[in-house]
């Protein structure tokens, strides 16, 4: 992993030469569950016992986890409670949230004011790719996989992706996918890619998204971006009536009803619309828990 502070990054290192961009990480173990999985760009990490070695002239960070090491994952922005973590039990002090408090304040405008992945690219590794696109749409392909379709700003790309591994990607997130090779027209996901979110308002997001709106301006494009990505210029307030004899009642209302007991009983609800889903109803529902599905 790649793992920058406010001390050790791509803009510190362009001012003042001699920092490194970001420093790399290698965690080791024989256990697959004690590997960190990294899902959100940014996410904040803590190394317990980490040794320094040096690589190709360069210091690195080494956490092997069978020996001495542990770490902690936190997410970018919510929450001093760890996503995962090494070991039954953890310490976490009031010094630690202090710090993490000041990377997440670091780490909110960096993302915001830089786009990240352009310091995080394959490099010289011509056979392999990295993205930043909108997942359009998830379907189930076979048992163990799905079909991804995402568009980069230029092109429809679709990924065969391991269900279990990528269960935190669904349709209209923003993700870098980094390590995909090109055989022909088909794209392939080997065992090191990673896909992790990217968030809205961070500068690699706002770039997609200006190449996004530029791709529609090509009408066979905008046609097939139409069917997946909802726009709402801005919200609306409508009222929706059913029948002539409606009662008018609020949301939280409606959703408390109990349907046994209704018979027959219309009624009418003012809302502000914040977002059209695709289209295709699937496409949507397929995020969804598996009651809703059946719904």
């Amino acid at each position: 992993m790649k793992l920058i502070d406010d001390t050790v990054n791509p803009k510190e290192a362009k001012a003042k030469g001699k920092v490194p961009p970001f420093i790399s990480l290698t965690c080791f173990s024989r256990n697959k569950a004690e590997i960190p999985r990294v899902v959100k760009m940014g996410s904040i990490m803590r190394v317990h016992r980490g040794d320094t070695k040096k690589f190709n002239k360069s210091y690195q960070l080494n956490c092997d986890v069978g020996i001495k090491a542990a770490w902690l994952l936190f997410d970018p922005s919510d929450s001093v409670r760890p996503m995962s973590h090494t070991g039954r039990t953890y310490t976490f002090v009031e010094e630690d949230k202090k710090k993490l408090r000041e990377l997440r304040k670091f780490s909110e405008k960096f993302f915001k004011d830089n786009d990240a992945t352009e310091f995080a690219s394959i490099g010289s590794n011509v056979d392999e790719i990295d993205l930043v696109a909108t997942v359009l749409s998830r379907k189930s392909c076979k048992k163990n996989y799905d079909r991804l379709l995402v568009f980069d700003g230029e092109e429809f790309i679709k990924l065969a992706i391991d269900k279990d591994r990528y269960t935190h990607i669904s349709p209209l997130d923003i993700v870098r996918i980094r390590g995909i090779m090109q055989k022909k027209n088909e794209f392939l996901v080997n065992d090191y890619t990673n896909i992790m979110k990217i968030d809205k308002d961070q500068a690699a997001a706002k770039e997609l998204k200006r190449k996004v709106e530029k791709a529609k301006k090509d009408k066979k494009l905008s046609e097939q971006l139409d069917l997946y990505i909802p726009t709402v210029d801005k919200v609306k307030t409508v009222s929706v009536t059913i029948g002539s004899k409606a009662k008018a009642i609020t949301l939280k209302e409606l959703f408390e009803l109990d349907p046994s007991k209704l018979k027959s009983q219309k009624f009418k609800v003012t809302v502000n619309v914040v977002e059209v889903g695709p289209r295709n109803p699937s496409d949507w529902i397929v995020t969804l828990d598996s009651k809703a599905r059946k719904q």
